[in-house]
């Protein structure tokens, strides 16, 4: 079940024209965003001596580089993103846990919870300068 929470934000403009004001209230929706995380991958190497390059998000195509974040958030402001690995070596074979963080800045406001994301991205790197080993 998927539950959609909408924030409303009133914003009030005043004009002051001959002394008379006017009341003009604009309602914009900002609600959560829509993100299309990397998918999972496996890559197979002779040596990890390029292994940072290879992986690099910059060098990686779609749907493996990096998240694709789409929302309402109207107010002239980004969507950040960020990411930070995580390797475990098990001898012919590493995995990575890559751990993306998203900040919406239109909902993002401490101490208050939400606008912050997380996905964990799991790349699994082979080394075939030796028998293949399932890498599990």
């Amino acid at each position: 079940m998927n539950t959609l929470i909408l924030y409303i934000l009133l914003s009030v403009n005043f004009h002051l024209i001959d002394s008379s004001s006017t009341f003009d209230p604009n309602i914009l929706l900002v609600g959560p965003p829509t993100i299309d995380w990397p998918e999972d991958f496996m890559i197979c190497v002779m040596d990890t001596s390029q292994l940072a390059d290879l992986i690099d998000p910059d060098n990686l195509l779609y749907p493996y580089d990096r998240p694709v974040v789409t929302g309402p958030c109207t107010l002239g402001l980004n969507y950040g993103t960020a990411w930070e690995d995580t390797a475990y070596d098990f001898n012919l074979c590493t995995k990575i846990f890559r751990e993306w963080t998203v900040i919406d800045w239109c909902n993002y406001n401490p101490p208050k919870p939400g606008g912050v994301y997380h996905h964990t991205q799991i790349i699994k790197v082979i080394i075939k300068n030796a028998p293949i080993k399932p890498c599990d």
